[in-house]
């Protein structure tokens, strides 16, 4: 009976240590952050026409896609994070880091079907850095690079409205003919003003004549 109490003991003992050993394992080997950090970039967009007519509110998506494996995207989305912009319009996009990495993206305009615009085809190369310092997550290195190959501060798109000499005779035809209706209106409205004081003014005068009498 000693004997399987001392095995039990042996046993016991050796679970511990073995559990000891793991814990200080997994203490040291976990890499353990304070917290998270966040990356915040802007994203532009203009809009220009050939014409004196006011600029269109159309809205044209823009796609932030990924190319880096395991880059994390805003709003914790997969695979890319769509957003769209209207007219002259800006969007502040941040993006959460959870561990060091290299981290790497590409921002561009999804294809319209709008008509007589032509699209900005410009493709950013987005490139971020994010490196382990005194038990921290810091941004190591930013860089963007545009279509050209060169690096730019902030990602712009520039969208063109060319409206055809068709087209803006059929504006203008537009635009008188809301012009002519809207006289025509008014006239009208004129019209029925004048019956109705006209009505007024008969109905006040033999009011004042009964009172004569």
């Amino acid at each position: 009976m000693y004997n399987k109490i001392s095995i039990k003991l042996k046993a016991l003992f050796c679970f511990s240590l073995i559990l000891a050993f793991l814990s200080v394992f997994f203490l040291f080997h976990t890499k353990v952050y304070a917290k998270n950090i966040d990356y915040t970039f802007k994203v532009g967009q203009n809009v220009s026409i050939n014409s004196p007519y006011s600029k269109p509110q159309d809205n044209f998506e823009y796609i932030l896609e990924p190319i880096s494996k395991d880059a994390p995207l805003p709003e914790a989305k997969n695979k890319t994070y769509n957003f769209s912009l209207k007219a002259d319009e800006e969007k502040q996009i941040n993006i959460e880091y959870q561990k060091p990495g290299e981290y790497k993206y590409k921002l561009y305009q999804n294809k319209t079907d709008i008509k007589n615009v032509t699209q900005d085809k410009e493709v950013y190369t987005l490139f971020i850095k994010i490196i382990k310092k005194d038990g921290q997550l810091v941004k190591d290195e930013i860089m963007i690079i545009n279509s050209s190959n060169k690096k730019v501060e902030e990602m712009n798109f520039h969208n063109i409205y060319k409206i055809t000499s068709q087209e803006k005779a059929k504006n203008k035809k537009k635009i008188s003919a809301v012009v002519a209706t809207g006289i025509k209106e008014n006239f009208i409205l004129l019209i029925l003003i004048i019956l109705v004081a006209r009505r007024l003014f008969i109905l006040i005068n033999n009011s004042r004549d009964k009172e004569k009498v």
